[in-house]
């Protein structure tokens, strides 16, 4: 069975909207997201405490789902400790669990489905 992009993020809308690092912040996520269309964080350029920052806002005006979106050029090579770190971190911020290809739900009831594995700088960052 195949399930479409909208119909699993259940989006009124057809519309993802490009994440455009350098040029805009969570104002657009919001607004994308809330008027029916998937809204899209860039943070490859987002230090961690602007991150937090940036999704308490999303949070805090939009309980629609939205995008965060990370460059991964290259991959990282696999550290089992640093992941599981990573992931007790995400768990305890109410962000879910960031494995690849997972779909699931947080604390709010959000949807997440994050499109790659997060970049090395950010998991060290924790």
């Amino acid at each position: 069975m195949t399930t479409s992009l909208q119909a699993l993020l259940d989006l009124e809308l057809p519309i993802i909207q490009a994440p455009m690092a350098g040029v805009q912040n969570s104002a657009l996520v919001i607004a994308v997201s809330n008027a029916g269309g998937l809204g899209s964080l860039p943070c490859a350029m987002l230090n961690l405490a602007t991150l937090r920052a940036e999704l308490t806002a999303i949070r805090a005006a939009c309980d629609k789902p939205y995008n965060v979106n990370f460059f991964c050029h290259t991959p990282g090579a696999v550290d089992a400790h640093r992941e599981s770190v990573w992931r007790a971190a995400a768990e305890a911020a109410g962000l879910g669990d960031f494995s690849p290809l997972w779909c699931g739900q947080n604390a709010s009831g959000c949807r997440e489905i994050p499109a790659a594995r997060l970049t090395r700088e950010l998991a060290q960052g924790l």
